[in-house]
């Protein structure tokens, strides 16, 4: 039988207060993407931030140059037809650098959203984004919750409650996390 050390209520508390002092301030943005799918050819069809308040900074699709895979449709619900009018990535990226600014970025599992954005970049010939910051909010919200997972000897990554794999409800889910964790 495992050993699992019940929530550490000191790293509790130093998430509680980071998210409390990251909703005083207003130099930061939630993105979230959705993509192709999950390879390192794929490329984001749909980016959304918001500010720390939720108001949309940026939302748009995109009409990708690839096909979109079908795990990554049936989850996302984006399918080629709901593409056909949209913009491609390139059509809109000085929206997307203008709403960025110089903001630092949130998102659950950071990485992903990274990388592919730099996938996107990359196949477009665009220079990357340059936030200050990148920060994995999947990390301090695991923290808080305090599930530990001795395979990894550290905390079990939570899926985003209430999010639905749209772009702009995702941000707005984390939105919610961020709240619920400076609440307690």
């Amino acid at each position: 039988m495992w050993n699992i050390p019940h929530k550490n209520s000191s790293d509790c508390q130093q998430m509680i207060t980071w998210a409390q002092d990251l909703l005083t301030q207003e130099d930061w943005c939630v993105l979230d993407t959705e993509t192709t799918g999950l390879s390192a050819q794929d490329e984001v069809i749909e980016l959304a931030m918001l500010d720390p308040r939720g108001k949309i900074l940026f939302h748009s699709r995109f009409k990708p140059t690839q096909e979109i895979a079908w795990g990554a449709a049936r989850t996302h619900g984006i399918f080629r037809e709901h593409l056909i009018a949209a913009p491609s990535y390139v059509d809109v990226f000085s929206e997307i650098q203008q709403a960025l600014g110089s903001r630092r970025v949130l998102a659950y599992n950071a990485p992903f959203d990274q990388r592919l954005l730099g996938q996107t970049h990359r196949r477009y010939g665009l220079t990357e984004l340059d936030p200050q910051i990148w920060i994995d909010v999947m990390i301090p919200y695991s923290q808080f919750c305090g599930e530990w997972n001795p395979q990894r000897g550290g905390y079990r990554w939570q899926k985003l409650p209430g999010g639905n794999h749209t772009a702009v409800a995702d941000c707005q889910a984390v939105l919610a996390i961020l709240e619920k964790m400076s609440s307690c």
